[in-house]
């Protein structure tokens, strides 16, 4: 992927022409999760929705090999993670596979 297209938190210029750096991760901070899904760092939802936010982002930034999940986060129970990374894997994971 080229820098230009990895969302906007990811990447900075540190004064104008210099190349394109990360930023500290204490940007991601206070983020809500709708704004990380509309900042295309986090997919989230029923397989549908998520789905359309992968093709969405997929669209914007070019074709990827791999996505890599974290599947709990915020206060998520084990049981709620499973469920949906298993979710994952029987409703989008085909889907996406047929790229």
């Amino acid at each position: 992927m080229k820098p230009e297209a990895a969302p906007g938190l990811y990447r900075t210029r540190p004064r104008p022409g210099a190349p394109l750096v990360a930023r500290p991760a204490a940007a991601l901070m206070g983020l809500t999760a709708e704004q990380a899904i509309a900042k295309g760092l986090m997919f989230a939802g029923n397989p549908d929705t998520v789905y359309r936010q992968i093709m969405e982002h997929r669209e914007r930034v070019g074709p990827y090999e791999h996505l890599v999940l974290a599947s709990r986060s915020g206060f998520m129970t084990h049981e709620e993670a499973t469920k949906g990374l298993k979710m994952f894997s029987r409703e989008v994971l085909p889907r996406l596979r047929a790229l």
